[in-house]
């Protein structure tokens, strides 16, 4: 796992989550030049616990439709997961970072 800094979103100085007063969507993970307020959004995220099912085509999918509701996001902003998966394994769980 990496942690900012990173040289991939230099400009992104506090990392918060993003979510409208219905709670639909909520972005997990939100990239900010600053706050309260961002000039600029650096990356989008989300975190997911699953279990019984990789990070599919579906959950990517929402991942992209969702995005433009943040604002300041726009079709380039780079778009990356979190995925927690539980196995079977002596040191459990355990955890994959994709993007």
């Amino acid at each position: 796992m990496r942690l900012l800094p990173d040289d991939r979103f230099a400009q992104a100085e506090i990392v918060g989550g993003w979510w409208n007063r219905q709670n639909n969507p909520a972005i997990d993970l939100v990239g900010a030049d600053r706050e309260p307020v961002a000039r600029s959004i650096q990356f989008l995220g989300s975190i997911k616990w699953l279990e019984n099912q990789p990070f599919d085509s579906h959950d990517y999918g929402a991942q992209v439709r969702h995005m433009l509701a943040v604002p300041g996001a726009n079709p380039e902003t780079p778009l990356g997961r979190r995925i927690t998966q539980w196995c079977h394994c002596r040191s459990s769980p355990c955890g994959v970072l994709g993007t």
